[in-house]
């Protein structure tokens, strides 16, 4: 956006007949952005006629008219409404941050998590094959799932480290912290944090809250990550339900790491935007 928005108007007011250029390129700028926006508004318009039941003319008129609103408002803050703030920012600053350094990240990782763990390597192999019609080698099915699966997830967490590390703090703490039981890992980390104050490394209440929000949904992952579980799984076996290490992490694991992501994008939000 600051080079299409900021200095590709700088540079088109330095070239001779530079306004006639600028209105051609943003022509032809809204013109593909039109056409693109079409294939991106359908998932969220088939989202809307599946899950609330509405009539196709009524999804789309409701989202046009909630992203016609949100981009009036991002343009405004480029003018009228610069002082309007946001963690800080403009609101199309805001938007620009949050969707290019949050979401995509996030997004990236749920995508290869539901690919390679959720869909298969069957499902892999039908599309990749379009339903069989094309011979692709087992072993590059192989290949490809486990670079789906381990390599890519782990790729996406690099990334997001290299990014920023207090901001994904809280999900490396609930991915500890469910495999160990969260009252003696809190109870170990808690000295750390505090030599890590007294080495002189400011701003540690970002660390604080990813140690309270990790320990605490991480306990969630799994049946050993917090003493209620077995507790709970005990008083339940008690009375016929037998509840598994394996019946409890299909449940429990998708749900920590939904709230982790909510939490981590509530520690940015709050403590380092």
């Amino acid at each position: 956006p600051g080079l299409v928005f900021i200095t590709l108007p700088h540079i088109f007011s330095q070239l001779p007949l530079g306004g006639v250029i600028a209105i051609l390129f943003f022509i032809a700028l809204l013109l593909a952005a039109l056409t693109s926006s079409i294939s991106l508004l359908e998932v969220i318009v088939a989202f809307c006629i599946e899950e609330f039941h509405l009539k196709r003319r009524s999804a789309v008129a409701i989202t046009l008219s909630v992203l016609w609103v949100l981009g009036c408002l991002c343009s405004l803050s480029l003018g009228v409404l610069r002082d309007w703030k946001i963690f800080g920012k403009t609101i199309f600053d805001f938007f620009d941050f949050v969707s290019a350094n949050v979401l995509m990240l996030i997004g990236g990782l749920l995508v290869v998590l539901f690919v390679g763990w959720k869909l298969g390597r069957q499902v892999i192999h039908d599309e990749l094959s379009n339903s069989g019609s094309l011979h692709i080698p087992a072993w590059l099915i192989d290949i490809i799932t486990f670079l789906v699966r381990y390599l890519a997830p782990a790729a996406i967490i690099v990334i997001a480290l290299r990014f920023k590390l207090k901001l994904f703090m809280a999900m490396l703490l609930a991915i500890v912290s469910s495999v160990l039981d969260n009252i003696p890992f809190v109870a170990t980390m808690i000295p750390l944090i505090q030599d890590m104050g007294s080495m002189g490394i400011s701003n540690l209440e970002p660390i604080w809250w990813s140690l309270a929000l990790g320990a605490c949904l991480g306990g969630n992952g799994t049946l050993v990550g917090a003493s209620a579980n077995l507790i709970v799984a005990g008083l339940a076996a008690a009375r016929g339900v037998r509840i598994t290490f394996i019946d409890y992490f299909k449940v429990g694991f998708p749900i920590m790491i939904f709230t982790i992501v909510l939490s981590t994008v509530y520690v940015y939000l709050r403590y380092l935007m």
